[in-house]
């Protein structure tokens, strides 16, 4: 989380209490507790993340981005939280199913059964881009 804070820069400023709620309350999900501590401290970043880029959106963007991406009809139970700014989203899954919460699915065809799982924490998915361990290498070594 140090070296995302890092890379966020100093004038990252954080979400409200009431920005998550309601944010949470229009997407019909809880927020990950780690991931909600997190965007406290700021909310939203682009930024290069050692071999990744790290786009992740701000709480107001989630339901927008959401909406235009039309998750809940084109990838039932996932929730997108970012990109790597070019064609994969990174969200949470929610399905009961899952390998891993954090996971990573291309914006073109991102049907839950081909995302890729990452790891349960925010604080690991953000280790996984750092190591810029390719994502394929990743769902085989879970």
């Amino acid at each position: 989380i140090a070296r995302w804070l890092a890379a966020a820069g100093s004038g990252c400023v954080g979400a409200t209490e009431a920005e998550l709620s309601d944010a949470e309350s229009r997407l019909q999900v809880r927020f990950p507790t780690d991931y909600r501590k997190a965007m406290l401290i700021c909310d939203g970043s682009d930024a290069e993340f050692s071999s990744s880029w790290l786009a992740r959106w701000k709480v107001k963007d989630l339901i927008e981005r959401n909406a235009g991406y039309e998750a809940s009809r084109y990838a039932p139970g996932l929730t997108f939280f970012g990109s790597d700014g070019d064609g994969e989203a990174y969200a949470w899954d929610w399905r009961a199913a899952r390998k891993a919460l954090y996971i990573v699915t291309p914006f073109i065809a991102p049907d839950p059964d081909v995302a890729v799982p990452c790891v349960t924490n925010f604080e690991e998915f953000l280790a996984v881009l750092y190591a810029g361990v390719p994502f394929t290498q990743a769902a085989d070594e879970q």
